[in-house]
């Protein structure tokens, strides 16, 4: 179906557009591999050529769904399984875009099943807000499943150590709520810059972004410390009237900070490459 065809375009689009903005602190970027030695902008690349072509499968699975919530959660599972494996295999075992595959997997899903009886062009708020609730429905009971019996696991992944340590439940939490931090955070605030040039408009909804959630990658590499000091820092940039070009030095500032910190907020740009994509949707004809 074509019109699901240009939907998993702006998706894909979405994943290059968040990867390629810059200077992003501790991440990836055109700049630097921020916090990491394991992967550059080419591998993120790969990663994306790798899993887009399953978004349109995403949202052709929910377009067709018939089922309950869970049911379709189950189909995207499992086929996203499938896109994480492709993955891996294009990045030779590099975890680039696992968060961002399972969360596009579950809003392209739940997206496809409201495209069931979507007839308009552009989206509105109001449309983002049920395609959200219906993912919030179908990740129901999503964190109390997965971590059920993690004693007896052998091997846990960081998320799963991360809930055994802390009790913070991560992307699994984010998609149990309908992508909050999505709906009440930055797709509020991509909509006040929505004047700006599209990467001033990007940053500043990543400050606020990091400034607001609680990233488990930010826990994973640097605890409570960690997390309390990039919401801070992101805060203190928030706060200040800054032009463009001051932004971008106060960015590039934290950037070296994080670096030296060995902190990534890799949670955080996966929810602003799906930020991005709604907002596209807010912004542009699909027909």
């Amino acid at each position: 179906m074509e019109r699901n065809k240009k939907i998993s375009i702006m998706a894909y689009e979405a994943l290059l557009e968040e990867v390629n903005l810059s200077p992003k602190p501790g991440l990836v970027d055109r700049l630097n591999n921020g916090s990491h030695q394991d992967m550059t902008i080419e591998t993120f690349y790969a990663s994306a050529n790798a899993i887009a072509p399953y978004f349109t499968n995403y949202i052709q699975i929910g377009y067709e769904h018939k089922g309950t919530p869970l049911e379709l959660f189950d189909k995207m599972r499992f086929e996203g399984a499938k896109a994480e494996k492709e993955m891996m295999r294009a990045t030779k075992n590099i975890n680039t875009h696992k968060g961002a595959n399972f969360s596009f997997a579950v809003i392209l899903g739940a997206l496809g099943k409201y495209e069931q009886t979507f007839l308009g062009e552009v989206y509105s708020m109001k449309d983002i807000h049920l395609v959200l609730d219906y993912t919030s429905k179908m990740c129901e009971g999503l964190a109390s499943r997965d971590f059920l019996d993690l004693n007896q696991k052998e091997s846990l992944s960081n998320g799963e150590k991360l809930y055994l340590k802390t009790g913070i439940t991560g992307i699994r939490g984010e998609a149990e709520s309908g992508y909050a931090s999505l709906e009440k955070v930055l797709l509020p605030q991509l909509l006040a810059y929505k004047e700006l040039t599209r990467d001033e408009r990007n940053l500043r909804g990543f400050i606020d972004l990091m400034s607001a959630v609680e990233d488990s990658n930010i826990y994973h590499r640097g605890g409570l410390e960690g997390i309390q000091f990039l919401k801070k820092e992101a805060l203190l940039i928030k706060e200040k009237d800054l032009t463009y070009e001051e932004l971008i030095t106060e960015m590039t500032e934290l950037d070296q900070k994080m670096i030296k910190k060995n902190l990534s907020p890799g949670g955080s740009a996966d929810l602003l490459s799906l930020g991005i994509f709604l907002f596209s949707l807010l912004e542009n004809k699909i027909s």
